[in-house]
């Protein structure tokens, strides 16, 4: 699949293979790697005679067959202009977290540029219902880590299946990100520097059923009866607003 989505790209003319060794240090790093579901990646590089500006123009009008452009962006790796786009699938296979082709355009000394293509298809390692968080677990710890200065580290244990329920609720509605790079900004009232861990047990002082890590930018990470989930998404900071209701966050000054 990765492969196939690779091949769709359409390169500007004059485009020329090139292998991973000719380009610039800062192109060669490596891409994302995910620690839940098991992925696949395609790499490929061009050179290119057009300009940066002039060969994405061509990438962001010519797209590859049945995607969907996702993010854009621009900026620059260590002195090396760049802009990039991740086209997504319009239909995903089930079973399938993401597919993204991600395409970046940098500058190239002496004129011109360079093209890299990393297809990625990320595929689910649990079926649908086992990802989610047992509805029957009656006791979660919540532990509040504050780094804004000196960690703080606050934990607090909740006996109670109805608060259970509802925070369990809010991961199992969360869907995978969009991208594989990064996760939404922040909703209302979400700090930057509080990160919350939830451990969902069936008794008091039982091993944990189920564990999610959350912070501005969702659901970090989730792992259910030993085994990752992914990350998803927490819309609007819902669950990080519940968990800040549950377990406030010391004031900062820098708040």
């Amino acid at each position: 699949m990765a492969r196939r989505m690779l091949a769709r790209l359409a390169v500007p003319p004059g485009a020329r293979p090139s292998s991973a060794a000719a380009l610039p240090v800062q192109l060669r790093e490596p891409g994302p790697v995910f620690p839940a579901p098991p992925e696949a990646e395609v790499d490929r590089a061009y050179r290119l005679p057009q300009p940066v500006h002039q060969a994405f123009g061509y990438l962001l009008s010519h797209p590859p067959a049945g995607t969907r452009p996702g993010q854009t962006g621009s900026g620059d790796i260590s002195g090396l202009p760049y802009q990039a786009v991740a086209y997504l699938l319009r239909n995903e296979p089930a079973g399938v977290w993401i597919t993204q082709l991600v395409v970046l355009v940098a500058a190239r000394s002496g004129g011109g540029s360079w093209l890299t293509a990393e297809a990625h298809v990320a595929m689910y390692r649990l079926s649908s219902a086992a990802e989610r968080v047992p509805a029957d677990l009656r006791v979660v710890t919540v532990t509040l880590t504050d780094s804004n200065s000196t960690p703080t580290v606050v934990a607090r244990v909740i006996n109670s299946a109805a608060i259970a329920a509802r925070l369990a609720g809010f991961i199992n509605q969360g869907s995978p990100p969009e991208s594989l790079y990064g996760r939404p900004s922040s909703g209302p009232g979400c700090r930057q520097d509080v990160i919350y861990q939830l451990d969902f047990a069936a008794v008091a002082n039982g091993p944990p059923a189920a564990s999610a890590t959350v912070d501005c930018g969702g659901i970090g990470s989730l792992t259910v009866h030993g085994i990752p989930a992914g990350p998803r998404e927490d819309p609007d900071s819902k669950l990080f607003q519940a968990l800040s209701a549950l377990l406030p966050a010391p004031t900062s000054s820098n708040q």
